[in-house]
């Protein structure tokens, strides 16, 4: 099949790519620990101009806020990572050995969102780096980090018949929070509203 899409068009929809380190960044606050995911999106497989977004189900872990949520592979920023974009195509690589920058291109990024775990707002920012795949690859999830991969076609993400709320206990009390069913699974959280400015930028 053409595995192709507009990525120049996509590109110009979403915040630039810089490529600069982190301590060089000035939107990053040094006083905040930071995280990097990556959105990868591919063509998808039926040949029409929709694209495929890859989620995956983090592993049960204990101690893990997010242990068993869909996300977006990612992870926390190290010292040796050159920069957040770095950090997303290493947590990626090493997740579901996916190649980004050897398999795709860096598209941009998306607004860093304050990680909130549990109801409670953390010390913590998470950036999002959007990809686009040239080459149609499997992901090959590390189950020590990664129960499992899936692609889901946006469309389907952004159907309203996909959206729901459902109940969420708090010290303060049950809440209603939004979600999206995910080929039965649920999305919600900070992966919830990355996939919104995601949408948002590509109206």
């Amino acid at each position: 099949m053409s595995f192709t899409a507009d990525w120049q068009r996509i590109a110009a929809r979403l915040l630039a790519v810089d490529a600069v380190g982190l301590n060089e960044d000035p939107h990053v606050d040094l006083e905040r620990r930071h995280s990097a995911v990556a959105v990868v999106l591919r063509p998808d497989r039926v040949g029409s101009s929709g694209l495929d977004v890859l989620l995956v189900k983090r592993a049960q872990r204990q101690g893990d806020r997010w242990s068993g949520h869909m996300a977006f592979p990612g992870g926390h920023w190290e010292e040796n990572d050159d920069s957040l974009m770095h950090t997303a195509v290493r947590e990626t690589q090493e997740e579901v050995s996916v190649p980004l920058l050897q398999s795709g291109q860096a598209l941009g990024r998306l607004p860093a969102i304050g990680a909130v775990g549990r109801g409670q707002a953390m010390n913590l920012d998470v950036h999002p780096f959007v990809f686009g795949l040239h080459e149609d690859v499997s992901p090959s999830p590390d189950p020590a980090e990664v129960e499992e991969s899936i692609w889901v076609p946006l469309a389907q993400l952004r159907s309203p018949k996909q959206h729901y709320q459902f109940g969420f206990e708090t010290k303060e009390g049950s809440v209603d929070l939004p979600a999206i069913d995910a080929q039965g699974r649920r999305v919600w959280g900070l992966t919830y509203h990355m996939l919104q400015a995601l949408f948002q930028r590509l109206r």
